[in-house]
């Protein structure tokens, strides 16, 4: 499986084969029910949390947030890694690609969410994914960033 970055701006991803089904992967006790062994579904990963595989990525906080281990993982990101400010991001993540809000929001959907689980939603909602999966999402037992922030 392929992911590629079309459009950084546009936030256009385009992955080969196209999947149906989509792993959104946290950090809680249930990740480990994840399909990391079933090709069939696509796997997204957050932050700098430790996947077996992914095919995107989401950091969807601000640089000034982030820890010396963040950035380590930021800098060597292997897949398209969205982002809410590309430009903020160009020349530290490989393959930055812009979280398209702006297009959600043409498309009808509101302005609702309020986590970077939230928007994963959203994005495999709009590009039709007909299956999601929720993995290891304990916001309760997520660091204070992901609680405050």
């Amino acid at each position: 499986m392929t992911a590629e970055v079309l459009d950084v701006k546009g936030g256009i991803v385009r992955v080969a084969p196209q999947r149906t089904k989509v792993a959104i992967i946290g950090a809680g006790r249930t990740r480990t029910l994840a399909p990391w062994d079933d090709p069939t579904w696509e796997c997204w990963g957050i932050n700098e949390i430790y996947q077996e595989r992914a095919t995107r990525w989401f950091e969807l906080h601000p640089r000034s947030v982030q820890s010396d281990k963040d950035m380590a993982f930021l800098r060597s990101c292997p897949t398209p890694c969205y982002v809410l400010d590309d430009e903020e991001w160009g020349g530290v993540i490989p393959k930055p690609v812009r979280f398209p809000l702006d297009r959600m929001l043409a498309q009808g959907f509101r302005r609702y969410a309020t986590c970077t689980f939230a928007m994963q939603i959203m994005l495999a909602l709009m590009e039709g994914f007909t299956e999601i999966g929720i993995f290891g999402v304990d916001l309760a037992l997520g660091t204070l960033r992901e609680r405050l922030v």
